[in-house]
């Protein structure tokens, strides 16, 4: 169950990075110019720690939630499997954007006001704090199911670990495009872009995939 718990956060990161608002945050971040180390350091910082702060804060609030409730563990993780496989099988018809979530977006304007240190380090903790800007899939609601229903199974620091990673994966590859300094970057990253945006549906397909796979994974390991 933990495993299964492990690999749905790191694929609400990556599906969370690759979705509309993943492929802006360089996207928003190329006006500020240079990406020095410490700048770039103190984005992932702040994705960092804005991780840790949401899986805290919903640990929190499943334990709150979980003391109030009069049902067993069994019974929760029966919920779980159950909710799991309904998101998994609304996004496989639905498509992506059909779920309820924040459309906000870190404002392009911030990039010219903000020195890149401060701008880098507020950029990264708004990213790390994923409900509060544009989650298209359907894993981001499946998460907060999963850590509200069963916050005894998996610990706080485990969560944000692989949230984060999960959420630096767009970021990373971005990061690799600049180092590279190759002449044409801009125009690499612009069509790198375009193609993450266009592929959106097939995420959503595979987001929706992964969703029923691990749902019924779950299911199993109950039986068992």
């Amino acid at each position: 169950m933990n495993a299964l718990l492990i690999a749905l956060t790191l694929l609400t990161g990556t599906t969370k990075s690759v979705s509309v608002c993943g492929v802006n945050a360089a996207a928003v971040a190329r006006p500020i110019g240079g990406g020095s180390a410490t700048s770039i350091t103190a984005y992932f910082v702040g994705l960092c720690l804005g991780a840790l702060a949401l899986c805290a804060g919903f640990t929190w609030l499943g334990y709150t939630l979980t003391a109030q409730l009069p049902v067993s563990l069994a019974t929760r993780e029966a919920i779980l499997v159950c909710l799991l496989g309904l998101l998994g099988i609304t996004e496989l018809l639905g498509g992506p954007g059909r779920l309820p979530h924040i459309a906000w977006a870190v404002p392009r304007s911030w990039a010219g006001s903000l020195r890149a240190l401060p701008f880098r380090l507020a950029f990264g903790l708004i990213r790390g704090l994923a409900i509060f800007n544009h989650s298209p899939f359907a894993s981001m609601h499946a998460w907060l199911l999963a850590v509200l229903l069963v916050p005894e199974l998996i610990s706080t620091m485990t969560l944000a670990v692989v949230l984060f990673v999960g959420l630096a994966v767009w970021s990373i590859v971005y990061a690799a495009i600049w180092i590279a300094n190759s002449p044409r970057r801009s125009v690499v990253f612009e069509n790198l872009t375009s193609r993450a945006i266009g592929s959106t549906p097939v995420v959503a397909r595979l987001d929706a995939a992964a969703l029923i796979v691990i749902a019924t994974l779950i299911a199993g390991q109950a039986r068992t």
